[in-house]
């Protein structure tokens, strides 16, 4: 979680408007990203803003927010304003109905996008955890895992920012939000483009843990290894969650292949039907991981440490192959490694294409269908681009452009850019390399800017010299 969001979420008094003290815990009140919210969606609702040491309430609810208090508010530097909890139902209720338009907005900041479609994702999770599944709550998790979809696909800065203002308690609300974040990310990471297929995964991690809600809270909170007996009855959670879903909500198959078989293991000694192998469905598999991988790097009152990415990696590799596949492992950490510790991995590798064939999905290059002369690898690595300038008799490079590789071949290469080049420039590229390996240089010059999204654009470039297939073989095998 961001250092700013989470210092706003840990304020302890308000003071009311006849200068009684109140008690704030997190659980009470909401932190709002004002320059991110619309004055009308803060109609009807009571509005705190911070006077330290404490809060003080700025508006009452029958007095809606004008467009001139917005503004003297952003103009005094007020970046937050505060909701309590029983308004928080309304307030994302407001920003459910226009999260699409949140997500689309070239106004807003990725990161208070990433806050706002984090905070809305966690209310509904809490929502669905208070027994409140109905058809029009699934109908949310859907649009939800939606907007995530749209916000990782037109930006490829935006999971790591979701990651960012991500809670690692592990309360089942938190939990369940952050495995469909999680589902969302390494599935688009691997190469899948569907956004029905995305929403359908993401929305199979943020309800699978719902039969949670049959659980007492004392199986659930207990701190202690559980009893033969108490485990049998915790397990029964997936049945009782998946039966629940079949009764009430229209659920697709891949987002219940991600409910029913997230706790399956490769060597059959999951739960709840004891599955091996391949009798996994890939998106169970693929749920598996990142089901541990956040209860690993999750904060617990009896842990004395908290787990971090590095060692919850390992620990994953350590459970493969008997327990979790080892190609969706290696393929999770090439995610992690890639957009949350910023290590080169690629993407259209062996692992990738194993999870994309199991999902009937064409690989870009298979067949080499463009007719192109050359076939391309797909891959993402960090690279450095700089502009190739000639001052009367001396050649100078351009000031530094921190881009992303994502595919080459014998003939060129193509890059996510945030800064446009104007077409025939010469490009002097430098793709960071693992380790102590030499970085890769390359000369190109630009063939094509085409606009992506979220203010990012593809830059296709030709090499002022056609590399040999071997160079392009040993890139491979360097970056995966």
């Amino acid at each position: 979680m961001s250092q700013e969001y989470q210092t706003e979420l840990l304020g302890s008094i308000v003071n009311g408007p006849d200068g009684t003290v109140m008690e704030v815990c997190r659980e009470r009140y909401l932190p709002v990203p004002l320059n991110c919210v619309p004055p009308h969606f803060l109609n009807g609702i009571k509005i705190y803003i911070s006077t330290p040491p404490g809060f003080s309430l700025y508006n009452s609810d029958n007095k809606p927010i004008s467009e001139k208090d917005y503004t003297r508010l952003l103009d005094a530097g007020i970046k937050y304003v505060y909701i309590s909890a029983q308004d928080q139902k309304a307030y994302f209720e407001a920003i459910e109905n226009s999260i699409n338009d949140i997500i689309e907005s070239k106004e807003i900041l990725i990161e208070r996008k990433s806050e706002i479609l984090y905070s809305s994702t966690i209310a509904l999770a809490e929502q669905l955890c208070q027994d409140d599944i109905s058809g029009e709550s699934i109908e949310k998790s859907q649009d939800i895992c939606s907007a995530t979809v749209s916000l990782i696909m037109n930006d490829p800065r935006a999971f790591r920012y979701l990651y960012d203002v991500t809670a690692h308690d592990f309360l089942t609300a938190t939990h369940m939000s952050n495995v469909s974040t999680l589902l969302i990310g390494f599935a688009c990471h691997v190469g899948i483009k569907d956004p029905g297929l995305l929403s359908d995964i993401g929305t199979g991690g943020l309800l699978h843990d719902i039969g949670k809600i049959f659980i007492s809270n004392d199986i659930l909170n207990n701190e202690e290894e559980l009893s033969e007996r108490q485990r049998e009855y915790f397990n029964r959670h997936v049945e009782q969650g998946v039966c629940y879903l079949e009764k009430n909500a229209c659920i697709s198959p891949e987002a219940m292949n991600v409910i029913v078989q997230h706790h399956e293991r490769m060597d059959g000694t999951g739960y709840p039907q004891g599955l091996k192998g391949k009798e996994i469905s890939i998106t169970g598999r693929m749920a598996a991981v990142a089901d541990v991988f956040d209860a690993m790097t999750a904060a617990r009152p009896y842990r004395k440490e908290v787990i971090s990415i590095e060692d919850a990696l390992e620990r994953l590799k350590a459970m493969a192959p008997h327990q979790l596949d080892c190609k969706v492992v290696e393929a999770f950490e090439s995610f992690i490694q890639f957009s949350l510790l910023g290590q080169n991995s690629l993407t259209f590798s062996a692992n990738n294409n194993y999870i994309l064939n199991e999902l009937n999905i064409k690989q870009p290059n298979e067949g080499n269908p463009s007719g192109r002369i050359f076939p391309r690898l797909y891959f993402r690595a960090h690279a450095i681009l700089r502009a190739v300038n000639k001052d009367g008799e001396k050649w100078t490079l351009g000031p530094k452009n921190q881009v992303i590789v994502y595919n080459i071949s014998q003939g060129g290469i193509g890059i996510l850019s945030m800064t446009k080049f104007e077409d025939d420039k010469v490009m002097h590229i430098t793709i960071k390399t693992p380790g102590n390996t030499p970085d890769i240089i390359y000369l190109a010059s630009v063939v094509r800017n085409k606009e992506y999204g979220g203010g990012w654009y593809t830059i296709g470039m030709k090499f002022l010299k056609e590399i040999n297939s071997e160079s392009i073989e040993d890139i491979y095998k360097l970056l995966s």
